[in-house]
């Protein structure tokens, strides 16, 4: 009768140890598992917030160089506005009157103009462009007028305007000769006569009605008449 209850008050001692030490063992695994999720948690929150950081930046960045492209056009267009009002204030050169008919860049000479010894007084001389013109003056040939005509002209009743310079270089004064000394002799003894004449009229403007011209006095020639 004793051993029955000897059996039955250590049978549950058996079975409490192992029970409780499973139920430990339990208890230390769950809180185990707890703590790795709270630690993995941490660590997504932190890639998340790192990840939230790297986005930020980004935007800024891209907000950054928005603005500057922004800049970058604002000043572009300012430096062109400036350019063309800079360009409407800039001082023309010659400008075509309004009865002047305008000139097509076809209808633009491709010709050189020129002057040649071809249509051109015996006395005169050229240098080797043909640019640079001159005149004997010496052996009596100072007291003649020399002449030349370009290889360009002019068309009858063209309404275009026609620009052109002439340039004095060189002023010579020579000796008249002895036995000239009592002669009558003009007291002027230089003249540039420049302006146009017919194929017909001869290369002396002036010496031509079919001429017309200006002189370095400021004269105005038509023809053979002198005015002012």
């Amino acid at each position: 009768a004793s051993s029955p209850d000897i059996v039955m008050e250590e049978s549950p001692d058996v079975e409490e140890t192992p029970s409780g030490e499973a139920a430990s063992s339990s208890v230390v695994e769950v809180e185990e598992t707890t703590e790795k999720q709270r630690v993995q948690g941490t660590d997504v929150e932190l890639e998340e917030e790192e990840q939230q950081e790297e986005v930020d930046y980004g935007t800024d960045a891209v907000m950054e160089s928005t603005e500057v492209v922004v800049q970058d056009a604002a000043e572009e267009k300012a430096s062109e506005e400036t350019v063309e009002v800079h360009e409407e204030t800039k001082p023309r050169g010659f400008v075509e009157e309004a009865d002047c008919e305008p000139v097509e860049v076809e209808e633009r000479l491709t010709t050189e103009c020129v002057f040649g010894p071809l249509d051109a007084t015996l006395d005169t001389t050229f240098d080797r462009t043909g640019g640079l013109i001159g005149s004997y003056s010496t052996e009596g040939f100072q007291y003649l007028l020399s002449g030349v005509r370009a290889n360009v002209g002019a068309k009858p009743g063209s309404k275009h305007n026609f620009v052109f310079e002439v340039r004095l270089v060189e002023v010579l004064t020579p000796l008249d000769a002895q036995s000239s000394s009592h002669a009558h002799l003009p007291a002027k003894k230089h003249a540039l006569r420049v302006g146009f004449g017919t194929l017909d009229a001869g290369v002396i403007l002036g010496a031509h009605e079919a001429t017309v011209c200006f002189d370095s006095d400021g004269g105005i020639w038509e023809g053979k008449h002198r005015h002012g």
